[in-house]
């Protein structure tokens, strides 16, 4: 049985003011906390850092001023929403009267209320916070109470229409508690965790913390909550504006919350209350929208970490000799075309600055520079730049073309072009500067050489094009860069949640009752669902064991897929080189290993040159001490930069980092773009799976961790998930699976080809650059440090 609403008691009594004789009504006011009988929670329990030996609260503790001319009438709980009668309920008792009245002489005057009660099943509500409808009362003396009552959104669309500002919603006028100085609130879910606290909010009127223009840096507004303002005020002051404070003519505000559905059952399957929560693997970006959108919808929600930060490949350095710059995720794919990352952006008021660019590489042409020989850096001219385009593109059509013809599709990137362009007689120059292309599309991007790549993925399969419109002169908006970095947007997404960091979990137990994750100290978290969002290389090393033991088609899809290994190596430099000025993106012809960097201070990042490395390169650098990686880099870049300009060298390590083994998945030789799929499959209606790796379409990009997170979120809630919540817009949440911008991964170069290459594979150079001893253009040789 559940409580669904009550009554409240109206008595007519005589006014206390002296100067009137007519009558008013009594109206009780309440908030109900409903916890489980397991849950000791005292009437009045303090949070103070001072203990206090005795608090003895009295009815007077929770009086509310307030004058009253008409009935408020009966409530009835939102649908959907109840308070279980198997549950205590403490009741915050509260009676309305005149400010002329003696609280003590005159409370005998009220008589009590009445609750309805009903045996549907409903939702429970955590805290149903105050109460009334007397929304139009225009009283000739007394404080007044009114009620402003405004959904979540609603509030929240207002507040970013303004940053900063809370908008009068009514001209709102009304009362605040007043109660003992350290009290505090707080209230519990029925599996112990809690649903709401106040650790700074005194409860008490007169204290300025309590304003309402506070409010948005106190409490955490979700989806099915609404919010009640309470001021006390002058009443001879109505006619004016709301002026804030607590100086004589201001008004003084106090903002009480409705809680609505605390996580109890935010699932569609039948969850038992000692469960109660949701658990999530992973605080990267999957883990954190995952976990926002539940909470979001008022679901209790845990989320286990590794590593003793929060973000995962997703990480801004905030210290050191590269503040400022991506440790992982750099770019917004696409720009504002982008629609997952830009509007997880745009909700949470996070800006992105243009970069540029398309398929090709980051940064408009126009700012790349491609550099070759070792001492001399010769700058390549503008159309050596195009023609190395051309040459690259065209022979890409060539091996798909093959791949499409009847090549064995169980062969690697490799084995289609060597086998596609084995005719093809190219110059010295040309094969310097395909190997260059091959190393940066193929190594660099997936992480991995060309004889380990699928061809089948790379050339049949379908995957998200976010250059839609892209053509020569026309980049439209090309990539972006988040401003503030990737971290802004990981702090505002954890901002409220529950986050456990350093607690690698070692054992996952999952059943049709619910499940249980334990973490390498042994302390175990009890749930509803689990979420797992770690990356393809932390689950092939199977380090979390699984019981029962994850099903076969499972465990095939996760090992056959492959985790790329990048690495940036990080350059500061004194002062920004001639020779870069003005770059944004750097090429590097010949044998060494720094082929591809950009140049951060182009994004405004400082004097720092990130350098990617892929492959086997990248494992090879992420091994070597910081003395012998300053002395390889400096050997490589002095004659550009000068040795004197560099000062720091550093690395980023996602390889080598145990808990997550890698930069991003790509498909792998005899794998197929369905095992994607396969992974982000469920495992019961208990077990979900999200992350780039878990994306079909998006898979190793920002975008993937957003959508598939959403896409986890959404199938817990089930019924409950809205698509008033922009991440479940089905255009958004589908884009794994559905898209209008899908087609194999090297089709976009198709529309390029015939209105733009006119070289066709004719030697492009006529006068060959004198490359140092070339290595093959068709395959992965490994590049040594000089």
């Amino acid at each position: 049985m559940f409580i669904v609403g009550w009554d409240p008691v109206i008595e007519e009594v005589p006014s206390g003011c002296a100067e009137h004789t007519t009558k008013v009504s009594l109206v009780h006011h309440m908030n109900i906390y409903a916890y489980p009988n397991e849950v000791s929670l005292e009437l009045g329990k303090t949070y103070s850092k001072a203990e206090v030996e005795s608090l003895h609260l009295q009815e007077s503790s929770f009086r509310m001023l307030a004058s009253h001319d008409k009935m408020a009438g009966k409530y009835t709980l939102p649908k959907s929403y109840g308070i279980p009668l198997s549950e205590k309920a403490m009741v915050e008792h509260h009676i309305l009267f005149p400010k002329c009245w003696v609280f003590g002489h005159d409370v005998p005057h009220a008589s009590g209320f009445d609750l309805y009660v009903t045996m549907r099943r409903m939702r429970p509500a955590a805290l149903v916070g105050a109460l009334n409808f007397n929304m139009d009362v225009r009283p000739l003396h007394g404080p007044v109470e009114w009620v402003t009552r405004i959904s979540a959104d609603n509030l929240l669309g207002v507040v970013r229409t303004k940053a900063g500002e809370w908008p009068e919603i009514l001209a709102v006028h009304l009362h605040t508690h007043d109660v003992a100085n350290t009290k505090y609130f707080e209230v519990r879910n029925a599996d112990g965790s809690v649903a709401f606290r106040s650790k700074s909010e005194k409860a008490g009127y007169g204290l300025k913390e309590q304003s309402f223009s506070n409010l948005k840096d106190r409490l955490k507004l979700r989806a099915g909550q609404q919010l009640m303002q309470h001021c006390l005020f002058d009443s001879d002051h109505l006619s004016e504006p709301v002026r804030y404070g607590l100086n004589p003519g201001e008004e003084m505000c106090a903002p009480l919350l409705i809680l609505g559905g605390a996580g109890l059952r935010c699932s569609h399957v039948s969850l038992k209350s000692q469960e109660g929560r949701v658990l999530i693997i992973g605080s990267g970006i999957s883990g954190l929208v995952a976990a926002s959108s539940l909470q979001h919808f008022g679901c209790n929600v845990t989320i286990l970490e590794a590593l003793d930060r929060v973000g995962g490949r997703t990480h801004t350095f905030a210290s050191g000799p590269f503040q400022h710059i991506e440790e992982g995720a750099h770019w917004v794919h696409g720009g504002t075309d982008n629609v997952p990352v830009s509007l997880l952006l745009r909700m949470y008021n996070i800006s992105q600055a243009r970069v540029g660019g398309d398929d090709d590489y980051e940064g408009p042409r126009e700012r790349f520079r491609v550099f070759h020989g070792k001492m001399a850096f010769r700058e390549l001219t503008a159309t050596e730049q195009d023609l190395s385009f051309d040459l690259f593109e065209t022979a890409v059509v060539a091996a798909e073309t093959h791949v499409e013809d009847g090549c064995n599709i169980s062969k690697s990137v490799a084995e289609a072009w060597e086998e596609a362009l084995k005719k093809v007689k190219y110059s010295n120059s040309s094969k310097a500067l395909l190997a260059w292309h091959q190393k940066v599309s193929y190594e660099q991007d997936s992480g991995s050489s060309m004889l380990q790549l699928s061809a089948q993925a790379e050339f049949v399969e379908d995957y998200t094009d976010f250059y839609p419109d892209r053509s020569d002169g026309n980049e439209k908006n090309g990539d972006g860069f988040v401003k503030g970095g990737y971290s802004a947007l990981v702090d505002r997404l954890a901002d409220g949640l529950d986050l456990r960091t350093s607690s690698p979990v070692a054992r996952v137990e999952y059943s049709t009752k619910g499940v249980v994750a334990t973490v390498k100290n042994g302390e175990r978290f009890q749930g509803s669902a689990l979420i797992m969002t770690a990356s393809i290389g932390a689950l092939q090393t199977e380090n979390v064991i699984f019981e029962p033991p994850l099903p076969k088609w499972k465990r095939e899809a996760i090992h056959s897929l492959g985790m790329g290994n990048v690495a940036k190596v990080l350059v500061r430099l004194a002062h920004d080189s001639p020779k870069l000025s003005g770059a944004y993106s750097v090429g590097f012809l010949g044998n060494g290993t720094l082929s591809y960097c950009i140049n951060s201070i182009a994004e405004g990042r400082g004097h720092v040159l990130e350098c990617f490395l892929g492959g086997s390169e990248a494992i090879q650098a992420e091994g070597m001490d910081a003395d012998e990686l300053k002395r390889a880099v400096s050997n490589e870049l002095a004659p550009l930069v000068g040795e004197a300009s560099i000062l720091d060298v550093g690395i980023t390590r996602w390889a080598s980092n145990p808990y997550i083994r890698g930069a991003w998945s790509y498909a792998r030789v005899n794998s197929s773009v369905k095992d994607f799929d396969a992974v982000a499959a469920s495992v019961g209606d208990r077990l979900l799976f999200a992350g780039e790796g878990a994306c079909r379409l998006l898979y190793g990009n920002v975008h993937a961790s957003v959508v598939s997170g959403a896409r986890a979120a959404r199938d817990i809630l089930g019924q409950r998930a809205s698509p008033a919540w922009p991440l479940f817009r089905e255009d958004v949440v589908n884009l794994c699976t559905e898209s209008r911008k899908a087609m194999p991964r090297h089709k976009r170069w198709y529309r390029r080809v015939a209105s733009r290459l006119p070289h066709g594979f004719a030697p492009l150079m006529q006068n060959d650059l004198e490359p140092p001893e070339q290595p093959k253009p068709l395959s992965t040789t490994r590049y040594m440090w000089l």
